[in-house]
């Protein structure tokens, strides 16, 4: 706290008046390291709306790995924290948002391919970003190249999105017409 005063031009006090205790401090920080991910992933979600349904999850699966090499530490905080800590809560919550967003693109999709969306497309959603996070994850953990995971790993979603025949869609409550 000494050095944050420091470096903000007051004092240790002041900067406790203005911005609360060190654990309101540290949530914030959470908080706006969780609203920057879903705006960087969102904006990246928005410009591949329209596109092939390969430049879409390469966008949607890059989007991702671009964010964790760019703001590693904000990665960090929300998904390498300890468990049960309030990184892992709000990183968690924000997933959960994300998910939401992305489903909300699948159903979109759908309807735009004669399609109507089912029940479970959630799932379908859940999985792509699962993948995304997860490869994330391993890759900073093993110290692997954050590009050649996220190639890896869009290539993987790619090549399930391509292979989801009609009795997988029926499964997931997705139905075609015709």
């Amino acid at each position: 706290m000494s050095d944050l005063a420091s470096r903000a031009g007051t004092t240790k006090p002041t900067l406790y008046a203005r911005l609360g205790s060190k654990q309101e401090i540290y949530l914030r920080v959470l908080e706006r390291e969780a609203e920057l991910l879903k705006a960087s992933l969102y904006a990246e979600y928005g410009r591949a709306a329209r596109e092939p349904v390969e430049r879409v999850v390469e966008t949607a699966m890059l989007a991702f790995f671009h964010f964790a090499k760019r703001r590693r530490p904000g990665f960090d905080l929300l998904f390498r924290s300890e468990p049960g800590g309030p990184g892992r809560g709000i990183g968690e919550r924000a997933m959960d948002e994300i998910i939401e967003h992305v489903t909300r693109l699948v159903d979109d999709y759908i309807v735009r391919t004669g399609g109507r969306p089912g029940t479970r497309t959630a799932l379908l959603a859940a999985a792509g970003v699962g993948v995304a996070r997860q490869v994330c994850q391993y890759a900073l953990d093993s110290g692997e190249d954050l590009d050649v995971a996220g190639a890896l790993a869009t290539a993987f979603a790619q090549t399930g999105t391509t292979r989801l025949d009609s009795s997988t869609l029926r499964a997931l409550d997705i139905r075609r017409d015709g």
